[in-house]
């Protein structure tokens, strides 16, 4: 390791060292020879870490379709059952911060093997809780273990692998996409079916009497009309998502378990980081339009992507065909599935071809696949239009987070400051938007199409910004 502090004396929001890649492997003690890094080692690092994010990617997306049954369960609305998801991103950001200060003085495998446990111990519960405030606690808990575990196999990855770990970060987004794929697709079957049941008015009263009476103290005999007047009211059948819940606690036991494992086997420890100096420096104008671009580029589709695959399944339930739970979470399996397998994709050619140009292309695909979706709703098409809808839109939302990181950057070093400035800003994001759908998306499922489709023209117009304000500083700089 080499260190450069006096290149970079002037500019304290960029990390005062570097990594000399000719000795990469080298990570600790250069006279402790069993501290080196052989491949075979970061190899094992890597598919741990590809499981870990397996198992993640199905704990931050087996709520979403699971939404209708907690509603019945808590006996509460839609509305304030989205709240969880809100909880989940407050605590993924804590879990981000907090998280990223004890990796500096705790070994950073038993951090996450005790994170692991957390997130398992908190899903596996969910679906027991009593009440509603309960459930926000498990999102919350659940929330910051997740932060602390994508925080630190990022991290991880580009440790032990330097210039090659761009390649190795897509693996890790690719088995992440694939547990949001299997996800919902282990959990439909366990979901409550719905049926209809023709129900007279006189029943309705009677069935209902005894709350009544609770509430107002009413006589029955004052409010019942008996009438033959019949009406089709929704019955669902016991629910047991309690199994996949405990299934995908079990996979993160056992993710936990083989990080301990590792541990044992052959400690890993970090590089020995030249300490940052405290400064109360502000950035240039130059770095603070670029952070503010990417910004404006980066959070409103981590809020958009989250908001997506939580809700997706709502709004196939609340749309004009009414779809089952099982039905729903089909839809939201369908969107994983392209969005895994365009990733997969994505993992193999960047090995030899990368453009940050192909975002334009993401951008386009997105917004043809909501004026499908936006189509079915208006015109009452069949399930296939907003099964091909959702397919474009899991294929489009495939590379953007890799694609705007990469342009990141390449233009912006960075720091520890600046890098948890995003974290905060798309775990907030992450919070709010699906929060604040869920509040509409009974009511008004297009709520979902529209928030996305503005959220995809921001992140347009900020990354096209980005790219004219990029090509002009260059062009001064020339003159």
């Amino acid at each position: 390791m080499t260190t450069n502090s006096s290149e970079h004396s002037d500019d304290k929001w960029i990390v005062p060292y570097e990594i000399d890649l000719n000795s990469i492997d080298t990570l600790v003690d250069d006279n402790n020879n069993s501290n080196k890094l052989d491949n075979k080692y970061k190899q094992l690092i890597s598919w741990t870490l590809f499981y870990g994010a397996f198992t993640y990617g199905m704990t931050t997306y087996i709520i979403g379709p699971a939404l209708n049954d907690m509603t019945i369960r808590l006996n509460t609305s839609i509305d304030s059952i989205t709240i969880v998801l809100g909880c989940i991103c407050i605590g993924y950001t804590l879990g981000a911060i907090i998280n990223g200060i004890i990796f500096n003085y705790i070994s950073r495998q038993l951090v996450l093997t005790c994170l692991l446990i957390l997130m398992a111990c908190a899903i596996s519960s969910a679906p027991h809780v009593s009440n509603i405030w309960l459930l926000y606690l498990v999102g919350l808990l659940c929330g910051f273990g997740a932060g602390g575990f994508d925080t630190a196999q990022v991290v991880w990855l580009i440790e032990i692998w330097a210039e090659k770990s761009s390649s190795y970060l897509q693996g890790l987004q690719f088995f992440n996409a694939v547990g949001t794929f299997v996800s919902p697709l282990m959990t439909g079957p366990f979901l409550a079916k719905q049926s209809k049941k023709n129900v007279t008015n006189s029943q309705m009263v009677t069935d209902l009497s005894s709350h009544i009476m609770k509430l107002s103290n009413i006589s029955l005999q004052s409010i019942t009309t008996p009438t033959n007047t019949t009406k089709t009211i929704d019955v669902y059948s016991e629910s047991h998502i309690e199994i996949p819940f405990g299934i995908v606690g079990g996979l993160l036991i056992s993710s936990a378990l083989i990080l301990l494992i590792l541990h044992f086997y052959r400690r890993y420890v970090p590089p020995i980081e030249q300490q940052e100096e405290f400064s109360c420096k502000c950035p240039d104008k130059w770095t603070v339009i670029y952070i503010v671009l990417g910004l404006l580029s980066l959070a409103p589709y981590v809020g958009m992507e989250v908001m997506n695959f939580q809700l997706i399944s709502s709004f196939a339930k609340y749309s004009h065909l009414q779809l089952s739970g099982n039905d729903s979470a089909l839809v939201q399996t369908i969107m994983a599935g392209a969005f895994a397998l365009f990733r997969g994709i994505n993992f193999v050619i960047s090995f030899k071809f990368w453009s940050e140009n192909l975002l334009f292309l993401n951008f386009i695909i997105i917004i043809v696949g909501y004026v499908v979706i936006l189509l079915f709703e208006i015109y009452n098409y069949s399930k296939i239009v907003l099964l091909i809808g959702v397919i474009i839109v899991g294929s489009g939302f495939s590379t953007i987070y890799a694609l705007v990181y990469a342009f990141l950057e390449k233009h912006l070093t960075i720091s520890n400051t600046i890098g948890g400035l995003f974290v905060c800003t798309s775990g907030l994001m992450a919070a709010l938007l699906p929060t604040l759908c869920g509040q509409f998306i009974e009511e008004h499922p297009l709520a979902l199409i529209y928030m996305s489709l503005i959220c995809t023209i921001i992140i347009g117009i900020s990354f096209t910004t980005f790219k004219i304000v990029v090509y002009f500083r260059a062009k001064l700089q020339v003159l």
